[in-house]
């Protein structure tokens, strides 16, 4: 996948679709996922999702999902849903995903909307903390 760092739509689309693209055969948790995601994250961002693992177990989905050895493909674009206007330095994307998954069992696509917020800086756009919810992308 190439992102554009130049592009905010490009970022935010790019930290989607590798922190829903799950695979239950080599990730442990979906936090294996979001730390995949650190490379498209401000330094502070990806040492907050690093420095802080899960404990215990997967939820109860997770664990469905490990049981068929699911796998997602995912696909994300831009919604059609209203955001906050650009500025020079920060960049709001609402975000339609959809997780196809390849399993042991067929299983239904997932349709989740994501908020990423983005910040610029001198090596382009980075996925950065949103104030309220944390780093990483949010789920609506």
């Amino acid at each position: 996948m190439t992102v554009d760092r130049a592009d905010p739509s490009s970022v935010g689309v790019a930290a989607a679709r590798i922190w829903l693209g799950w695979n239950t055969i080599t990730d442990r948790s979906p936090f294996d996922a979001a730390v995949r995601a650190t490379g498209l994250m401000t330094r502070r961002c990806a040492q907050r999702i690093t420095a802080t693992p899960p404990t215990g177990s997967p939820d109860a989905d997770w664990t469905a999902l490990a049981r068929v050895h699911a796998r997602a493909q995912t696909r994300a674009a831009i919604g059609s849903e209203e955001r906050p206007a650009d500025t020079a330095t920060v960049a709001v994307r609402v975000i339609a995903v959809t997780q196809s998954f390849i399993a042991d069992t067929p299983l239904p696509d997932r349709h989740p909307v994501v908020v990423v917020t983005m910040t610029r800086d001198g090596a382009g756009w980075s996925v950065t903390d949103d104030g309220r919810h944390g780093c990483g992308v949010v789920t609506r």
